[in-house]
């Protein structure tokens, strides 16, 4: 398994971490900065047209991160570079988890690790939960009902990391 130099695990670090970087947050987690976003004058409405909802683009979708599909090497990278960031017992936010693919392909790789799924759309959830029963991961990856501009207020507890692919 690759190292990574403690110059560019600062750097990653930064990265995830604008809290450090920048001194405004007062002591808020990077997380909860996204409060600043949720209480924009304009209020955010998602398009209906992006939420996956019929039974065909949740089909479709959920077969795209499967080895072999087009998300998967989007999968493995991240999965393998989380990997090597995520400190023992670290748990993981999934923005837009879809059906969890890349959730679960992070979990097998790292048994130590658990997950929350948030996505806005009940069909992706509902498969989803069925392909985490079916891996045997049901007891490390939670889910959540929510739009991700109110994930500071739909999660309450602490995460490790925040991905969105």
């Amino acid at each position: 398994m690759p190292t990574v130099s403690k110059t560019a695990r600062k750097r990653i670090d930064d990265l995830l971490n604008p809290c450090r970087v920048t001194a405004d947050c007062q002591g808020r987690t990077p997380l909860a900065k996204s409060t600043v976003v949720a209480e924009m004058a304009i209020p955010r409405v998602p398009e209906q047209e992006l939420v996956m909802e019929s039974a065909d683009s949740v089909k479709a979708f959920d077969g795209a991160g499967v080895p072999g599909g087009p998300l998967f090497p989007i999968y493995h990278f991240n999965a393998t570079a989380l990997s090597q960031l995520l400190p023992a017992g670290a748990k993981v936010l999934d923005l837009f988890c879809g059906s969890a693919q890349f959730l679960q392909y992070l979990l097998r790789g790292r048994d130590d690790l658990c997950g929350i799924g948030l996505d806005l759309s009940q069909g992706m959830l509902e498969l989803a939960q069925k392909n985490v029963a079916s891996a045997g991961l049901a007891d490390r990856i939670q889910f959540v009902h929510a739009d991700a501009v109110t994930a500071d207020r739909a999660i309450k507890e602490p995460v490790a990391a925040v991905t969105c692919l």
